[in-house]
Parts: structure tokens; sequence; C-alpha cells
């Protein structure tokens, strides 16, 4: 009986070892991902797709490597606060990643969906412990998953160069990018990507139907449970809405100049873990201060958005693709359960920094 459970154990353990992928060259370098366990996919996590070079700024090139990248690192996130005082996450956050049928090649020209991961702009992760491949893999497609910079340092919207706003959905563009250039190389299919997102992640999709950005990145889109015209998802006093966040740090002014000294002169944490309490009585939609914005248009600063999504739907100047809309009867109850007593809480007094790797 011995050797028998010797066999049992080995073939157990057998799921825990990364068989890894044949290597693979991108517009970066050559990457290496991982088989699924059960042998149904290929998994490359963690690829950078571009930099952060300039805080609140749109984000830089993407990054190259010599050698070979191992596309392993799957538990990456953007800095974001869990409970009161904890952060989690990385400054370099802005990678995704690309779940393959385990026979895909370059020549296989396979559909592709790439999703935006919702949380209010403000949390979440493109992590396959929620968004994994499972449910697409089998009816052969590409699934794309990204990462975004959240909250303050992704949607401070102050009108002037040095932080004009958007820089989230600038990464996301970024991400759309990397997809053309690259998707290619796993056997998708550049000319058929659908773009798709629940919640925050689908009033994301909503923006990149309107912003001339993101013309020609994907050909179809999919949202679910959130638009670019929910009430929620734009910043109508954006400047109002940064002073909030310094007045909670002992600043008090609306100047837009000042306003980014103060928060440059914040660490990453500090950013992430304050908190502007809400008043009483408000719901916890109130709390979603930090979301795209309507940008001033800057010279030598390419927008995302400088108008508003009524008037570019009115007067039709949107990118014109395919588009599914839909939500869940009562999900509403979702937010309801989350409602709590925020506005009662203080900030903490101490900051508590943890990456995920």
């Amino acid at each position: 009986m011995g050797w028998r459970w010797l066999v049992l154990w080995s073939m157990w353990l057998a799921g825990f070892v990364r068989q890894p992928t044949l290597p693979l060259r991108i517009s970066s370098g050559i990457l290496r991902g991982s088989v699924s366990p059960d042998g149904t996919h290929l998994h490359y996590n963690g690829i950078p797709y571009a930099l952060i070079t300039q805080r609140f700024r749109k984000p830089g090139p993407e990054p190259s490597w010599d050698g070979i990248f191992e596309a392993i690192y799957e538990n990456i996130r953007c800095p974001q606060r869990i409970g009161n005082a904890l952060v989690v996450g990385q400054v370099d956050c802005l990678t995704l990643n690309v779940y393959t049928p385990v026979k895909a090649d370059a020549g296989s020209n396979l559909p592709v969906m790439v999703y935006i991961h919702g949380g209010g702009y403000s949390e979440g992760s493109g992590n396959s412990a929620i968004y994994g491949p499972n449910n697409l893999i089998n009816k052969g497609v590409i699934l794309v998953t990204i990462n975004y910079r959240l909250n303050i340092q992704g949607f401070v919207c102050l009108g002037i160069k040095e932080a004009p706003g958007n820089a989230g959905m600038k990464d996301q563009v970024a991400a759309l990018q990397w997809v053309q250039r690259n998707i290619k190389a796993f056997g998708g299919d550049p000319d058929n990507v659908t773009l798709f997102g629940e919640s925050a992640g689908s009033s994301s999709v909503s923006f990149h139907i309107l912003s001339p950005m993101s013309k020609g990145l994907f050909h179809r889109a999919i949202l679910q449970s959130g638009s670019s015209m929910s009430p929620w998802t734009l910043q109508y006093r954006p400047v109002y809405m940064t002073s909030l966040l310094t007045k909670v740090m002992l600043h008090n002014t609306e100047d837009a100049f000042e306003l980014y000294n103060i928060l440059m002169n914040k660490t990453d944490a500090e950013l992430v873990v304050t908190r502007v309490p809400r008043k009483e009585g408000n719901v916890i939609f109130s709390e979603l201060l930090y979301v795209p914005c309507v940008e001033e248009e800057i010279e030598g600063e390419e927008a995302f958005l400088t108008e508003h999504p009524h008037d570019i739907f009115v007067k039709g100047n949107y990118n014109k693709v395919p588009v599914m809309i839909g939500m869940n009867s009562d999900e509403g109850l979702f937010f309801a359960a989350m409602e709590n007593n925020t506005w009662q809480q203080k900030l903490p007094k101490e900051i508590t920094w943890r990456t995920v790797l």
C-alpha cells in the first residue's frame, strides 16, 4: 500500500510544480509563462505594459528587458486600502495577464476579450482569483485582464500640465495599445478585440467608447452594471474634490498648484490610506470621489476626455462599435449590505504598508 500512497501524493504535488511554456517574443523582449495545472490553458501573469514615470501623469513607455522574463507574478495590484489602515499593492503595478488555449500559437487568430475590473475606481485588480479564464478559454477565446492606477493616484484632476487628469484611464489605453502590438504573438486577432468590464470597469468601457484616445483599439464592447452616464462615474468639481482630501491632511486650499505640491510631498501610503469621511446620512456611493473627469485642454497634453459624456453622445462623436449593456435585477442590494458608519470613523494614527508580492 505504501507505494500506492507515494504515487497518489506525487500526482497531487505535481499540480503545484510549475510547467513553463515555450519562450515567446513580444515587443518588450522574450517571456515565458506557465501551463495551467489541469493542462487546459497557458497563462502569462504580471506582464508590464507601461511604466509610471511621473505621478498623476499619463504612463510612460512599455519597458524592455534582456534575457527571459518569467511571467508568473499573478498577485499584482495597484496600491489600495483594505479596512481603515492597511495598504496593499505596489507602485509599479501597470501589468496585465494573458490566458490562451493550450494549443494557441501565433497563427491561431483567435478572438480576444480584454477585461477591466471594477471596484469604484479605488480598489480591485485583474487577478485570476476572481477574474480567471476558465469560463472563456474553453470557448476558444484569449482573455486579457489588466491593472490600472486607482483612487487619487489614478484620478486626481487639477487641470494643470502636472496633473491633467484621468491617468488611470490613460493606463487602460496603454494596455489596449499593448494588446494591439502583441496579442498576435499569443495567437490572438488584434482586429477582433472585445472590451468588457463590470461596475467601474463597465463605466470605463463606456468612457473608451467616447474617447478619441481609444479609437481603433477595440471592436466590440460589453457593459455590465455601469456606464459613463451613471451618477457616480464622473467628477464634476475635481479641484474641489482634491481639496477635500488635502483638508483631511490639514491643508486648506483650492489652488491647483498648491494642491499638486501637497500631494507630491505625501508618500504613496499616505495618499491611499487618507479618506474623506462622508457626511452623516449619505450613502456609500458618496465615497467615490476620485473617478474620471472632463479634462481641461492643455497644450502638449493629449486628453482622454474633454466633453461631458452626454454632449459627446448627442453630437455622435464617439467610437461606433457594437455594444451589449446589461445588469442584474436587485443588484443594488449588494451596496445596501455595504452601508456602514464610515462617516464616524477617524483617521488612523499609523499607516501599515504591505506589498502583496
